[in-house]
């Protein structure tokens, strides 16, 4: 049984204030890193990568920061960095990017994903670009088993 219910009225609209603070600024984090995966999304697009380039690390930098290393955006991330390393030239900063985002979701949502096949694909991509074809058609050749599935 409640005794005082003024007390109590405060206390259960404080919590309501604070509930719908907490949650506002959630969704605004969620909103304001979507707004900069698009917007890096769409410099990348534009082959614009000088001034994608260090939207893409800071998307990276809050995915791991806000969601943790196993997670699948942060993989997706590390994929979308290792793109535009790859399109600016930059095969060594590529590859690792791409391993990782590879090695997160064929953990996270098992081998035969299609974003693995993804991941795949572009891993086999820079490998063709470096002539290490024989590690390209091996990735490449997954990619298509995943993808026929």
């Amino acid at each position: 049984m409640i005794k005082n219910k003024k007390l109590y009225a405060k206390i259960c609209l404080v919590t309501t204030f604070l509930l719908l603070v907490f949650f506002q600024s959630s969704n605004s984090h969620t909103k304001s890193l979507t707004s900069l995966r698009e917007r890096t999304m769409n410099f990348y697009h534009q082959g614009q990568y000088r001034t994608a380039l260090p939207l893409a690390k800071e998307y990276a930098r809050i995915t791991e920061r806000q969601y943790g290393l196993s997670h699948t955006e942060y993989a997706s991330a590390l994929s979308l960095l290792g793109r535009i390393y790859y399109s600016k030239g930059n095969y060594q900063a590529s590859e690792p990017k791409f391993k990782q985002a590879l090695k997160i979701n064929e953990q996270a949502l098992g081998p035969n994903h299609p974003e693995v096949a993804k991941n795949l694909k572009d891993l086999a991509e820079l490998y063709y670009a470096l002539v290490h074809f024989k590690k390209a058609d091996a990735l490449m050749a997954r990619a298509k088993k995943i993808s026929r599935n």
